[in-house]
């Protein structure tokens, strides 16, 4: 396989656990001493990790909150994937359908939504959960994404969110 280099961006509402998620998957805190103080990701934080093939991948983690939504389009620029992350509990938020907004106005190629916290909900409600988002996305974006769900908490099927984001890379 040809190396590559690519870097992917989380977005999606406030507390739906990106800054954890990126945590889980590459083992680097991208929160700062304050922001962790308050539970909010301010600023773009930034972390990486390996494919597994010897090609490291930039992840980008960018502030869920509306008073921070130019911090999360200066992060969202040039990026090579990004995941929606949405949590089990809550779903679909305000916020998420912003990012998915800006996330399509801005020509990002590629979208993968991660539902985090599925250790949360019941299987039936993720299974509903799962279908009602690829309906959202599909309408908001006009694109069909992959959906992985997650729990970053206990790590549950990080494995598998790892694959998703090598093969859509």
């Amino acid at each position: 396989m040809t190396p590559y280099r690519a870097v992917i961006g989380l977005a999606g509402h406030v507390d739906h656990g990106k800054t954890l998620l990126i945590k889980a998957l590459t083992g680097i805190t991208t929160a700062r001493a304050h922001e962790q103080a308050i539970g909010m990701t301010q600023d773009l934080g930034f972390a990486h990790f390996d494919d597994g093939q010897g090609n490291t991948i930039g992840v980008i983690d960018v502030p869920g909150h509306e008073r921070y939504i130019r911090n999360m389009v200066a992060g969202l620029w040039s990026l090579d994937l990004v995941l929606l992350v949405i949590a089990a509990d809550e779903g679909w938020m305000p916020m998420t359908g912003d990012h998915l907004r800006l996330l399509k106005a801005m020509g990002v190629p590629r979208l993968l939504v991660c539902i985090n916290k599925c250790d949360l909900v019941s299987p039936d409600e993720l299974l509903l959960l799962e279908e009602s988002l690829l309906e959202q996305v599909m309408d908001e974006s006009g694109m069909v994404p992959d959906i992985v769900s997650v729990s970053a908490k206990t790590g549950a099927n990080m494995a598998t969110l790892h694959t998703a984001i090598v093969r859509q890379l």
